[in-house]
């Protein structure tokens, strides 16, 4: 059985954040709902932000 590591002390808070941030940055809401247990780092280097 797999185990799929995610973020997981991170409040609901931060999860509708990176949500909101992954849309905004043009994703679709099937790719911004599994972003939402990405950890912040790994999206801004996705996207080039940092």
């Amino acid at each position: 059985m797999a185990f799929k590591y995610i973020n997981l002390w991170q409040s609901k808070e931060e999860r509708q954040e990176k949500y909101h941030l992954a849309r905004s940055l043009g994703m679709n809401s099937y790719w911004a709902i599994k972003m939402r247990d990405w950890r912040v780092a790994k999206i801004e280097r996705l996207f080039g932000l940092t």
